[in-house]
């Protein structure tokens, strides 16, 4: 019984000390859409710009990175007899950037993005109705896709632009 105030005194001393707060990464999950930025000479547009993409948020570092996935531009599809039909490109892009400026309840990051998008869809044509020539695969032609993601991070909840060569999207994410 004498022990239990001195264990209690030591307990209080240790609680007292400054104890470094030890903060994890952070995980974000986003989707977006917006519209094409991409004029052409095609008469039809591709179809509305979409992207799902990760994150992943160090916070002792600052940095930012993750990938994404996106329907945006257009492609011209050369395939099935048609001839140069347009349709919507899709890309995969990583994401690198860092933290411009944080507190206790939000954040603010920047990102650039860098990726592949498709660029024309093109094959053999077959002679007996086949998509191509004795069932060969599609022959994808990629361009480089590029652009920036800024995100502002309230609590659980995220919200940013993201631009790239080819669209202009409104995304939001959740942090987990």
């Amino acid at each position: 019984m004498k022990r239990t105030p001195l264990v209690l005194a030591a307990l209080l001393a240790l609680g007292a000390l400054p104890i470094a707060a030890q903060t994890l990464p952070e995980n974000v999950f986003y989707v977006g859409g917006g519209h094409s930025a991409e004029s052409t000479a095609y008469p039809v547009r591709p179809d509305q710009p979409a992207t799902l993409g990760f994150l992943r948020m160090a916070q002792p570092a600052d940095t930012v990175w993750g990938m994404d996935f996106a329907k945006e531009g257009s492609m011209v599809d050369r395939s099935w007899g048609q001839d140069n039909v347009l349709k919507p490109g899709r890309s995969l892009n990583l994401l690198v950037g860092k933290n411009l400026q944080s507190t206790d309840t939000s954040r603010i990051d920047l990102m650039l993005v860098a990726g592949v998008r498709e660029a024309t869809a093109s094959c053999v044509r077959s002679q007996a109705g086949y998509q191509c020539r004795n069932n060969a695969q599609l022959d994808h032609n990629y361009q480089f896709n590029y652009g920036a993601l800024l995100t502002v991070g309230f609590d659980r909840v995220l919200l940013g632009v993201r631009l790239t060569s080819v669209s202009q999207q409104l995304v939001v994410g959740w942090r987990f």
